[in-house]
């Protein structure tokens, strides 16, 4: 998988089953589509889609980071921190806070880049929920980062010029 993008994204314009963009026009291929975020070990974050056992690329502007609930990507005593309530500023350290982590229910739509006429299908995050952790398709993506999380989230900060 590419290295994935943190940066914040402006909202994307609909029109007639195109999302655009100033650079992009994306295709809806499939819309209500529930995921589970997962992470690989370089640190790229993906959706992946438990019923048909695919996983799918975050697009560059798949989300915004306006938002009022965001998920730490630090562990702190091996779980996940969930910051709920923030007002509309934009965060301003992306490689820590995101609003998703693994584990996290995603749910959105499925996307093919018309102006690339690429066959790559893309997840478009709408938002996200809290899967409960004693559910089978949250375990394996919270375990794998944590058991992890000492190789990949060193790989995140670096990412992005950051150190630990």
């Amino acid at each position: 998988m590419p290295t994935f993008n943190f940066t914040a994204a402006t909202k994307i314009k609909k029109s007639s089953g195109i999302k655009t963009n100033k650079s992009n026009s994306y295709r809806v291929i499939e819309k209500d589509v529930y995921c589970v975020c997962g992470i690989d070990i370089e640190g790229n974050y993906y959706a992946h889609d438990i019923i048909n056992n695919v996983d799918y690329k975050f697009t560059s502007r798949s989300y915004t980071l306006k938002t009022k609930s965001v998920y730490s990507q630090q562990l702190i005593k091996g779980k996940r921190l969930q910051v709920i309530e923030l007002t509309n500023k934009e965060i301003k350290a992306p490689w820590l806070f995101l609003p998703f982590a693994p584990g996290v229910g995603l749910y959105g739509k499925l996307v093919k880049n018309v102006l690339l006429n690429t066959e790559h299908i893309l997840f478009d995050l709408d938002r996200t929920f809290d899967i409960p952790k004693d559910n089978e398709n949250y375990v394996p993506y919270f375990i794998f980062y944590r058991e992890n999380y000492n190789i990949i989230y060193p790989k995140l900060l670096e990412k992005y010029g950051k150190s630990i």
